[in-house]
């Protein structure tokens, strides 16, 4: 059952008074002055955004204004990231809203409705952009919402939210005051992203994250089947180090429980559909073995195929779930499905190193360093799983050469490609790494199972009972020999005395 309104209000005032942190309308004045130079360079100036026709149906003209706006938005990179953001913005007078275009403005809310627009062709065929978002943002007072009080204009907006009809979604963000509407002096604000903090309708381990202050948005960011890439290509890097400072303010044993509590969850789930997807797989198999069209006969075979997939798939996780663990395997088979979602499992950690983290993607985050740990599972196929955590227990060993049994609970982040240790050799060429496919899982601490103790050297103590042993039959024999020479001489003594 969903709350009722007003309580749904309350709950939204409580979050966002900490997400915010302030109550007021803040001014970068020194942000802002820097955009306006570089709007400034493209000639837009204050009056030349006076001139922006209303919307949503704007003129060529202004839609070409507005791209420009856009594009030198997402070049302007955020100098402060810690900067705090408006619960309200509310000027009033023609003079002070004149001062407020092409001004840096920080402000947060509750996205109400989103609407695609789609670009000019003309006008699409040149930039990056086929489409922008229209939003409104509405601000929270202290008996619930307020008015729509803004339009915003966004080149992106969460993927999860492409499928949804309704919206109350909490965002961020940061973006440029390009008009107020003659109609009903709602401002227009352009950004480039909307940081996100949903409180329901996201998977387990995005609620677990944006509770704890991170924009989940950004796991969108992550590229798949990938290295690690570049901050030029995507902000993956800002979503490793953001998601790492949110577990860091979780303890080990409530993620465990969280995790635990989402396996029985994904199970419940997974077997609801078991009965579909084997009736389906079935289906696909006599159609294959039915027909003699090679065409047909081609595409039935793809679709038995990832049938007989996704079956295999909720077999391996009915079959974790049965000992309260996840299964790995949707990790590898679905990683775009899986981002964010928690896991469980126990596995071998066979190697575990302390990485530095990049100061400039981890700043002002408390993520100096984190440790990376391969482990290798029961249902893992000998990969393995590599975990990223801010902390060790006490007393665990480090190095690439380790065995240490653990539990990990933690939030899937990406499927990796790396280059693995082992050489791989082919066939008339040289030896090269291999390149494989690994799951990465962050986390806070793992737990560390049947903690290592010093092991007794059994070789070691049958070895020195056997040396005892051996000493003591060295010493009956040696003194067996002196007792034997002793009886010889005197036997002799004996001999020579009845000869005399």
């Amino acid at each position: 059952m969903k709350p009722h309104w007003p309580i749904r209000f309350i709950g939204w005032a409580c979050y966002f008074a900490a997400l915010l942190g302030q109550p007021h309308f803040v001014t970068a004045e020194t942000e802002s002055e820097s955009f306006r130079a570089i709007l400034e360079l493209a000639e837009i100036d204050p009056e030349a955004l006076a001139q922006l026709g209303e919307g949503p149906e704007y003129s060529d003209d202004d839609w070409q204004l507005l791209l420009q706006v856009f594009s030198r938005l997402q070049q302007f990179r955020d100098p402060d990231p810690t900067a705090p953001y408006a619960a309200d913005f509310t000027p009033t007078t023609s003079v002070e809203k004149e001062k407020r275009l092409g001004e840096i403005v920080r402000v947060g809310g509750v996205i109400v409705s989103v609407e695609k627009v789609s670009l000019p062709k003309k006008l699409a065929d040149l930039c990056d952009w086929k489409v922008v978002y229209r939003c409104q943002l509405r601000f929270l007072v202290s008996a619930g919402y307020g008015s729509a009080d803004v339009t915003i204009l966004t080149t992106h907006v969460p993927r999860a939210w492409r499928s949804k009809k309704t919206f109350q979604e909490g965002v961020k963000l940061r973006g440029t005051v390009v008009q107020f509407s003659a109609e009903n002096g709602q401002p227009l604000i352009l950004t480039n992203h909307l940081a996100w903090y949903p409180q329901d309708g996201a998977p387990t381990g995005q609620l677990l994250l944006a509770s704890h202050g991170m924009d989940v948005a950004l796991l969108d960011e992550v590229r798949h089947k990938q290295p690690f890439v570049k901050p030029e290509i995507s902000r993956e890097g800002e979503a490793f180090y953001a998601a790492l400072s949110a577990l860091n303010q979780v303890s080990p044993e409530e993620l465990f429980q969280q995790a635990k509590k989402n396996v029985a969850e994904v199970a419940a789930k997974w077997q609801a559909k078991l009965s579909a997807l084997k009736n389906e797989h079935q289906k696909l198999e006599a159609e294959f073995a039915a027909t003699t069209d090679n065409g047909a006969r081609e595409r039935l075979q793809q679709q038995t195929k990832q049938a007989k997939k996704k079956r295999g798939l909720a077999a391996a996780v009915l079959k974790q779930a049965k000992f309260g663990q996840s299964s790995v395997a949707p990790m590898f088979l679905q990683p775009e499905a899986e981002v964010g979602e928690l896991f469980v499992f126990e596995g071998t950690a066979r190697r575990a190193v302390r990485i530095a983290a990049e100061d400039r993607l981890s700043t002002n985050l408390d993520v100096k360093a984190y440790y990376e740990l391969e482990v290798f599972t029961s249902d893992s196929q000998n990969l393995p799983i590599v975990c990223c955590v801010t902390r060790l227990p006490n007393g665990f060993p480090t190095g690439d050469e380790i065995r240490e049994p653990v539990r990990l609970s933690g939030v899937f982040f990406k499927l990796w490609r790396y280059r693995s240790r082992k050489l791989a050799k082919q066939a008339g060429e040289t030896t090269r790494q291999r390149q494989l496919y690994t799951p990465v899982v962050l986390s806070h601490m793992p737990t560390w199972l049947n903690q290592s103790v010093p092991r007794k050297n059994h070789w070691a103590l049958w070895g020195g009972i056997a040396f005892l042993g051996a000493l003591a039959t060295l010493w009956i024999s040696l003194a067996w020999l002196a007792g034997r020479d002793r009886r010889a001489r005197a036997a002799l003594q004996r001999t020579e005395t009845i000869d005399i």
